[in-house]
């Protein structure tokens, strides 16, 4: 309670300061957490916005909806897939046993609107997620992944005979909900190559057209055929045309490769890719933020991991009619999050190295300056690299944000423009 009264103490404080400094304003916050339950559990959170401008917030961990302005357990539902706006209306999908997945609208209520049997389609090694596309005659599409073998079956004996466990790829799949039956599953096309892993991690949709954006790797997954060198991943985009059922678009937008060195003296250093993020603009582009990490660290044996040192860069990119220009450098930071205003400016926050929530806007083709707006984020090495902050425009054009800060879960309607 007394970390409760703390934060809202510190809430004041930042509304005055953006309202003299002319940053963005805090127009509206509270703790969300309380004694409902313990924020550090949470490992994901979800944030949707209907019609009525009402806010829906699901967070994974402590499995439990905001909804009404209250907390109500989800723990009955399943596994929670994904969740989208439908005709204005909450959707969530749950995932309540290994041959079915559930479709509920959510309003005042939670109603069941589909329970769909899925029998073989591959689940693992996911994500699995509903998409739905407004203006397609059938709407609703289950995206999943599976393991697929190279089409030389001579190369995949060879490696099963020498022990290893054979080389595969990981591959998207897709199938189309009709009622409650799902279709054939087919691949999904993405404008790769056949040997080659690729990983969906960000769908969005259009009025007929489905947005892709993952990571495209020459990975090749085997065991007992000893190390192999890394390879470079490449964040790639793809348009698919839901009403011509083709690819119209596809577009290479990063490559750099994973890996791990031995630096000096017990040095060890990680590279990886962060969190991704994209949004829809009007004009038919997708705009995408994603991070690149340098992690270095001392290992010294019994004594663990000292002097960690975390650079995270943001990159930015647009996708989509335009020309492609490449990404630039936009900051530094974790968990990048971008969303297109009602006006069509570009939106992107993310949190820096001392736990501040930073603010930039590019507005009429130009960014402004980086703008901090909320201390007390938390920016732990266990959380920089997860869904701990979302954010959705509502009609209003008020930018709504859930995070985690000082050991709470706390929501805040901020006026960004």
């Amino acid at each position: 309670m007394i970390k409760k009264h703390v934060w809202e103490i510190l809430l004041v404080v930042f509304f005055l300061m953006n309202n003299l400094y002319g940053k963005p304003q805090i127009i509206g916050s509270k703790v969300l957490s309380g004694d409902q339950f313990n924020a550090s559990d949470i490992f994901s959170a979800n944030l949707f916005i209907d019609k009525e401008n009402d806010i829906v917030i699901e967070v994974e961990g402590p499995d439990c909806l905001w909804l009404n302005n209250k907390w109500v357990t989800t723990k009955q539902y399943g596994y929670f897939l994904n969740g989208f706006v439908k005709d204005g209306v909450v959707n969530l999908v749950f995932k309540p046993d290994e041959q079915h997945i559930d479709i509920y609208s959510v309003k005042k209520n939670i109603i069941l609107e589909q329970h769909i049997p899925i029998g073989d389609f591959p689940t693992y090694p996911g994500p699995v997620q509903v998409i739905y596309v407004p203006g397609d005659t059938n709407g609703f599409y289950l995206l999943g992944s599976q393991e697929q073998f190279p089409r030389n079956p001579g190369e995949f004996m060879a490696t099963v005979a020498s022990g290893g466990h054979g080389i595969y790829y990981i591959k998207p799949v897709w199938a189309e909900i009709k009622g409650q039956t799902l279709l054939k599953r087919e691949n999904v096309p993405y404008g790769g190559k056949a040997d080659e892993s690729y990983r969906v991690e960000k769908v969005l949709t259009g009025k007929d057209a489905i947005y892709l954006l993952g990571f495209r790797a020459q990975e090749q997954r085997s065991s007992g055929s000893g190390d192999k060198p890394p390879t470079p991943v490449i964040s790639h985009y793809a348009e698919y045309d839901m009403n011509k059922k083709t690819l119209v678009r596809v577009q290479n937008v990063y490559e750099n490769t994973p890996r791990y060195e031995l630096g000096v003296t017990n040095e060890h250093i990680n590279y990886f890719y962060g969190t991704v993020s994209a949004d829809n603009r009007d004009d038919g582009n997708t705009v995408v933020v994603f991070s690149w990490i340098r992690d270095r660290f001392i290992y010294t044996g019994n004594a663990g991991i000292e002097d960690d040192v975390v650079q995270s860069q943001i990159y930015y990119a647009q996708c989509g009619k335009g020309k492609f220009n490449g990404v630039e450098k936009i900051g530094e930071g974790f968990i990048p999050l971008v969303k297109v205003d009602s006006l069509g400016n570009v939106h992107v926050i993310w949190v820096n190295n001392n736990g501040s929530l930073v603010h930039r806007a590019k507005k009429d083709g130009k960014w402004g300056d980086e703008e901090f707006f909320l201390n007390g984020v938390d920016n732990s090495k266990t959380k920089r690299f997860g869904k701990y902050i979302c954010a959705e425009f509502d009609k209003d054009n008020n930018l709504n944000v859930v995070f985690l800060s000082n050991e709470q879960f706390v929501y805040a309607k901020i006026r960004a423009d």
